[in-house]
């Protein structure tokens, strides 16, 4: 069975959470922190309920539709992991400081630091590891 829902003005559903209850796997669409409109169709994944998935399959993960080869619509994908690391990795070599990226992309300053960490350790950005 499937069943489409959307969300209120919150994000949050509408009424009762109690029509969940028989469903195996719930999954919320939500736009990236930093989206801006001109990216197109760009949206996460997020799996808010998971019966019998775990690990990789009920990773979060970022999609967006882009034109490909001969202007054919094409899906690309990523974990939400991966996606916020790039982000992290890319607004730090524009300059951005861990605070500043952490305000853009709404996240925990903590979850910054460790993504500049890796980044800095896989050689991605330059600086101290």
């Amino acid at each position: 069975m499937l069943l489409a829902h959307h969300g209120g003005k919150s994000g949050a559903q509408r009424g009762t959470s109690k029509r969940e209850d028989m469903l195996d796997v719930v999954i919320e669409l939500r736009r990236p922190a930093d989206f801006d409109a001109r990216q197109g169709c760009k949206f996460e994944v997020h799996f808010s309920k998971a019966r019998h998935l775990a690990g990789e399959e009920a990773q979060s993960l970022s999609m967006a539709m882009t034109a490909g080869l001969n202007g054919r619509a094409t899906w690309t994908w990523s974990t939400l992991e991966a996606s916020t690391f790039e982000r992290v990795a890319d607004l730090a070599r524009e300059g951005l400081a861990p605070g500043e990226i952490a305000a853009e992309l709404a996240l925990h300053k903590s979850s910054v630091s460790r993504h500049l960490r890796a980044a800095r350790e896989a050689g991605v950005l330059e600086g101290r590891s």
